[in-house]
């Protein structure tokens, strides 16, 4: 039934199904492909966690191909509402050179903002940039 309602464009179905195939369970088989085509039908919907998944996703390569400057575009838009979680990920994108060159001064800034905004992974990361200045 789930799938049905999905493709009828229930928002509800179309998030759980994106996350029974994003992450390991006992009942679905992990699925990145299918992850992908259903959080990206959530996002369309204007789901706004789904918006910032569907970024990580494309930052990653998860489940399709890596793109980042749709990732970057994405998450930008999702973390100008506030959305500490799209600031995480667009820090690790420059932390880590995730599809993006490598800068240590926008990471920081991005960390900082995810903080700001109470992501605890976000605080560890700033206050070891801060320690190592």
């Amino acid at each position: 039934w789930m799938i049905a309602a999905g493709e009828q464009g229930c928002l509800e179905a179309q998030v759980d199904l994106a996350d029974l195939y994003l992450y390991e369970n006992e009942d679905v088989k992990r699925d990145p492909e299918m992850a992908f085509f259903w959080m990206n039908r959530a996002a369309k919907q204007g789901d706004g966690d789904s918006q910032t998944t569907l970024g990580r996703m494309y930052s990653l390569g998860e489940g399709t191909k890596q793109n980042a400057d749709k990732a970057k575009e994405i998450l930008e838009k999702r973390a100008d509402s506030g959305d500490e979680l799209a600031e995480f990920y667009l820090a690790e994108m420059y932390d880590k050179g995730l599809g993006l060159r490598k800068n240590p001064e926008l990471a920081k800034t991005w960390y900082k903002r995810a903080a700001d905004h109470g992501h605890e992974e976000a605080k560890l990361r700033y206050a070891t940039i801060v320690a190592k200045e």
